[in-house]
């Protein structure tokens, strides 16, 4: 609910006999927005599209508040603009470091999705790849798709250069190369997405929550499907967080509260995540 006893209703008042008595409804809105706290979260990709869609549920649950969502610079750049007072709140894929714990920041995980590798549409007949094949694939030992039963035609890897998804997948993925030999290292996640939608033949690997509603296929992992539903604990997890430091202005420590609220929840479960519980 608007707040209408904080209002400056004598500037209200100049601004009804300027405009009119029927555009005092306006002026209201007027105040109302000028009045409205804005808070900008800002960091990876990962979570990007997912937070704007809460963002938004939220300012109508909070009409005081104005949440912004600005794209990605990474977990490390948000953490940084945190720190840097250029923003309020951090969005995150991984935990925060010692070093980042020492300088008073704290973490509130919000979601899990998981990392996946994803094709062009291009790429048929191939619906599962072993471990050994995927780490073939991306070290350049497989280099044409019909040897995994897919198309006569060369495979293009992609992966983000550094970050959390090729350190998650260095984690969860048997041998898989920290500096993967034959991918094309992209600056984002949200690159790798762009270019696998554009460019045929192409395999990528990237969380989940980027390529919802994208028409790419996901590949399975020895069988395991990394489908559209996340309904068990997923093969390759990633977790997505809130970074902040003491104090929180209220629309802040409202926007993290929000992420326990239903509306919230199916948000995330639209996004193929799972919500957790802080």
């Amino acid at each position: 609910m608007i707040d209408f006893s904080k209002f400056d209703y004598k500037r209200l008042h100049r601004c009804a006999v300027r405009t009119g008595a029927m555009a005092l409804f306006l002026c209201l809105l007027t105040a109302a927005a000028a009045r409205a706290e804005s808070i900008v979260i800002a960091g990876t990709g990962a979570s990007q599209k997912m937070f704007r869609e809460v963002a938004e549920a939220f300012e109508k649950a909070n009409p005081d508040c104005q949440a912004a969502i600005p794209d990605s610079v990474g977990s490390r750049g948000g953490i940084r603009q945190l720190l840097a007072a250029k923003a309020d709140l951090a969005r995150v894929s991984r935990p925060l470091k010692e070093e980042e714990r020492a300088k008073g920041l704290l973490y509130t995980g919000v979601a899990e999705t998981q990392v996946v590798f994803a094709v062009h549409p291009s790429v048929e007949g191939v619906q599962s790849l072993t471990v050994d094949q995927l780490n073939d694939i991306f070290a350049g030992r497989i280099s044409n798709w019909k040897e995994v039963g897919g198309p006569d035609h060369t495979i293009f890897p992609l992966i983000r250069d550094g970050g959390t998804t090729l350190r998650t997948l260095v984690k969860y993925v048997p041998h898989f190369e920290k500096i993967p030999a034959a991918a094309k290292p992209t600056f984002s996640s949200l690159e790798t997405k762009d270019l696998l939608l554009e460019h045929p033949y192409t395999i990528g690997a990237l969380p989940m929550t980027i390529i919802v509603g994208m028409p790419l296929k996901t590949i399975a992992i020895e069988g395991i499907s990394s489908g559209r539903a996340l309904v068990s604990k997923p093969a390759i997890p990633l977790h997505l967080g809130i970074v902040h430091k003491e104090p929180l202005g209220a629309c802040a420590s409202r926007f993290i509260e929000y992420f326990q609220t239903d509306e919230a929840h199916d948000i995330i479960g639209k996004n193929d995540s799972i919500p957790l519980n802080q």
